[in-house]
């Protein structure tokens, strides 16, 4: 079989030569790929399918592209989590992301070469993740693994994300009595009950149930955010934690972010809080200092950090 010049056969494989142009010091610069074409093709075939596959290097090779085709998906993930990650993500993000990486992305595909990660493989790989884990976390993992190659992609390590057009178990059907995730009216009063008298625990309860805030919204919640003479509330912060500290952050999406219109009741306790407050930061003043009480992030969690 006559091939173009730069392809080689070695046994039942191919290999690719590109030449594309000299370095620095007048040496030629080479770059190799190793093709394996599929059994069962005539000749025509045959030949047809290593020629395309040459051409389609040629073309990656001397558009000046950085292929590292050869390097590792766990190269790749030292990168997107010492790089990408830090700079591009949110903090709680960043860190779910290496948490699920590790656990499940990492242990199979880190010896992987990015030029050997194939959408099919990573359809396999999903599909036999489904079996064990619930739908929601097969999509998330699909998502981070997407996140990882659409990096090498924008690095320009590889030319195509092969994360793009894999298949995984998706939550079609959806069973309305199987749980409920919400309180009765009955249940929602009885515990309004519970927690009528005050504490800064009660006060936090309370909030939730008469705003529908998430949790992480109300613990974000600072006095200059809330408009006694209006009566809103305006949530723009979410206290988030990973191992070794608290910080505030923005919402999760933009649609986060919001006004709340609150009642006269919602008001009365708000202000009532916020005298307890102002006293317990009074307590722990030292004697004949003017200063701002900076209490550490535990302590403050228990009293609403409404600071």
């Amino acid at each position: 079989m006559n091939l173009k010049p730069g392809i080689r056969k070695r046994g039942n494989s191919y290999q690719f030569t590109v030449s594309n142009g000299f370095d620095g010091n007048g040496k030629p610069i080479r770059k190799y790929m190793t093709f394996h074409p599929p059994a069962g093709l005539s000749n025509r075939q045959l030949k047809q399918t290593i020629e395309t596959a040459y051409d389609n290097f040629y073309v990656k090779v001397t558009n000046n592209q950085t292929l590292k085709e050869n390097m590792r998906l766990s190269e790749l993930g030292d990168l997107y989590f010492s790089q990408y990650a830090p700079n591009c993500l949110k903090e709680i993000t960043a860190y779910t992301y290496e948490g699920s990486y590790r656990k499940n992305i990492k242990p199979v595909f880190g010896n992987t070469r990015l030029k050997d990660l194939t959408t099919a493989r990573i359809t396999e790989f999903l599909l036999e993740l489904g079996k064990t884990k619930k739908p929601q976390t097969v999509r998330k993992n699909k998502i981070i693994m997407h996140s990882i190659l659409e990096y090498a992609v924008s690095q320009k390590f590889i030319t195509e994300n092969p994360c793009i057009g894999t298949i995984w178990k998706q939550d079609v059907e959806v069973d309305s009595t199987a749980r409920d995730n919400y309180l009765s009216a009955t249940d929602a009063k009885k515990l309004m009950e519970l927690v009528a008298p005050y504490s800064a625990f009660n006060t936090i309860i309370k909030l939730l149930l008469l705003t529908g805030l998430r949790s992480g919204e109300a613990l974000g919640l600072t006095w200059d955010k809330i408009d006694f003479e209006n009566k809103t509330i305006f949530v723009d912060k979410t206290l988030t934690y990973v191992p070794g500290h608290y910080f505030l952050s923005t919402p999760k999406t933009p649609m986060s972010i919001r006004k709340i219109v609150i009642d006269d009741a919602t008001v009365q306790m708000l202000q009532e809080h916020k005298i307890a407050q102002d006293k317990q930061k009074r307590s722990f003043a030292l004697p004949g200092r003017n200063q701002k009480l900076c209490l550490p992030l535990p302590q403050a969690i228990s009293m609403i950090v409404l600071c």
